[in-house]
């Protein structure tokens, strides 16, 4: 998820959307999945260890960056698809944050708890979150996929806008924010 910033400019001014249309398959939604995860992750894979801390023009460093977009994963699986609560589904403690849906504080918790983690525990959180994610994506029917969470409330939208909030459009967002090295 996004703050207010993010959720309003990229670093070249372009819409946060990339894709003219939404997938219309699960094969289409997997490889824009993939196809973004590893754009991701070859913008970042030669990094040194003061780049990944280094801040960065957004404030955060890359290594909070990748740790943000984890706990967004981890956020998606755990609360959007098998209903914990949002804290939990994030593995940080409970905050008033997560009841007042403050996604700013929420961000900040989350780069905070990132900025604590040697980077190798970030990498192999988000890589083992990212394919969490994708193998539980994989497994869903399009149906699934397309069924509305919260029927009842404004955030009544198919799960694909989570999934694709979570993960492609995220990891594209964010690649946006990167310095390329």
């Amino acid at each position: 998820m996004h703050t207010t910033a993010q959720r309003t400019s990229t670093r070249s001014g372009a819409p946060l959307r990339r894709y003219p249309k939404t997938p219309t398959t699960k094969t289409e939604l997997l490889v824009r999945i993939d196809r973004e995860w590893e754009r991701l992750n070859r913008l970042v894979l030669y990094y040194t260890p003061t780049q990944w801390e280094a801040p960065i023009a957004s404030g955060w460093s890359p290594k909070q960056h990748i740790g943000h977009i984890s706990a967004w994963e981890q956020w998606l699986v755990g609360h959007h698809l098998r209903g914990e609560p949002g804290h939990l589904a994030l593995g940080l403690a409970d905050d008033p944050a997560f009841s007042a849906h403050d996604l700013d504080r929420i961000n900040e918790l989350i780069a905070d708890h990132a900025s604590t983690q040697p980077i190798e525990t970030v990498l192999e959180e988000s890589r083992a979150t990212h394919q969490t994610t994708r193998d539980i994506i994989a497994a869903m029917s399009w149906d699934e996929i397309m069924n509305l969470l919260y029927e009842d409330g404004p955030m009544g939208r198919p799960r694909l806008d989570w999934i694709l909030g979570n993960t492609a459009e995220h990891y594209l967002e964010h690649w946006q924010w990167l310095p390329v090295v």
